[in-house]
């Protein structure tokens, strides 16, 4: 009788435990390896989508290019509050924030304690090859980030001025008179 028992019981756990074995063998994948590379143009994907998401979210709530702007200043700009009247400490800020798209590119044409004149391309451009992006315009995105950098500017005692030409945006950062 003891044999008929233990053999019950161990039929009972092939039983049960036979299927949860073979379903948890039927759900391993296999995870992509990235390599830094990757990684690096993912994360420059997300910083760009990120924005182009709250545009398009401030968007469907009815505000415009300019809400979008004033509230990032609102929110970010006091962080940036050791970089005030200093042009050249706000271009490195700038740099190191952009820079993370490895198509960026930047270039210093002169640079002085009050005024900072260069030129850089913009990140996000590729995104908009089919025109609108998850409901934003590039003129939208490029509006969002000009009044972002007069904004922060301004905040940090500073005068932002661009033009973009269609490849490069051509900028003057200097000091308030």
């Amino acid at each position: 009788m003891r044999s008929k028992v233990i053999l019950a019981v161990i039929l009972s756990l092939f039983f049960i435990a036979g299927p949860v074995l073979a379903q948890g063998q039927e759900n391993k994948i296999d995870l992509p390896q990235l390599t830094p590379d990757q990684k690096i143009s993912r994360l420059a994907w997300l910083q760009i989508t990120s924005s182009v998401f709250m545009i398009s979210f401030a968007k469907a709530h009815g505000m415009t290019a300019e809400d979008v702007a004033k509230h990032m200043v609102d929110m970010w700009a006091g962080g940036w509050d050791t970089n005030k009247k200093s042009p050249i400490r706000v271009i490195q800020a700038v740099y190191r924030n952009l820079a993370l798209d490895p198509m960026f590119k930047m270039e210093i044409l002169s640079a002085s304690e009050t005024e900072v004149k260069g030129k850089m391309t913009v990140n996000g451009k590729g995104v908009f090859s089919a025109g609108m992006y998850y409901g934003v315009s590039f003129a939208e995105y490029m509006r969002v980030n000009e009044l972002w950098m007069e904004g922060l500017a301004s905040y940090l005692g500073l005068i932002w001025k661009s033009e973009y030409d269609g490849e490069w945006s051509s900028f003057t950062l200097s000091v308030k008179k």
